[in-house]
């Protein structure tokens, strides 16, 4: 049993040792889809940014975290009232990757909070306001292409499944984020 223990121990130490620790700090930006028809049909798609930093550990595996954020202006039916939406996130997330050289294809699942405000210019509705808060998982898959030293190119598809209950009804404020983003990834 020791030297099955010894033995495991050091293959880790060796794969610990002979892989680098890198770290990558970047951005993405992309397209934001709305589950909510109702939603979509106010302020639309939109767009999303999400800077990220990420710390490759060993054999693949890896841990980061990001901020997102999402800020649409639109206009509420049938009095034309200008309504503004804004959903902002920390996350934090573990990930897999495979090293092919100049690619490297990742998965990575965590958890973030998000906050989502609403508010919408009304003499009938004077004061309305949601602000609140909500914790939900979040799922990505993407692919990290190393342009030059140090930087690098990902594409990423990600999705946040986001149902709140600001009031009384049940809006699914979810859906994939479509991103491509630049960075740089430093050896440690």
């Amino acid at each position: 049993m020791k030297k099955t223990l010894s033995i495991v121990l050091s293959v880790l130490g060796f794969t610990v040792s002979a892989s680098a620790l890198e770290l990558r700090i970047g951005s993405f930006f992309g397209m934001r889809t709305m589950n909510d028809a109702a939603i979509k049909d106010i302020y639309g798609e939109g767009m999303v940014l999400y800077p990220i930093v990420h710390l490759d550990l060993l054999a693949g595996f890896g841990l980061g975290a990001s901020f997102e954020l999402y800020d649409r202006s639109g206009t509420v039916q049938p009095y034309g009232e200008s309504t503004r939406l804004k959903i902002t996130g920390m996350e934090g997330f573990f990930s897999y990757s495979i090293n092919l050289k100049i690619a490297r294809p990742y998965v990575r699942a965590g958890i973030g909070s998000y906050d989502y405000e609403q508010s919408v210019e009304s003499d009938y509705l004077a004061g309305y306001k949601v602000k609140a808060k909500k914790t939900a998982p979040h799922f990505a898959a993407g692919v990290v292409l190393k342009i030059l030293k140090p930087v690098y190119f990902a594409v990423e598809a990600k999705y946040v499944p986001l149902k709140v209950r600001p009031i009384e009804d049940e809006v699914d404020l979810g859906g994939w984020r479509f991103a491509a983003g630049l960075g740089l990834a430093i050896g440690i």
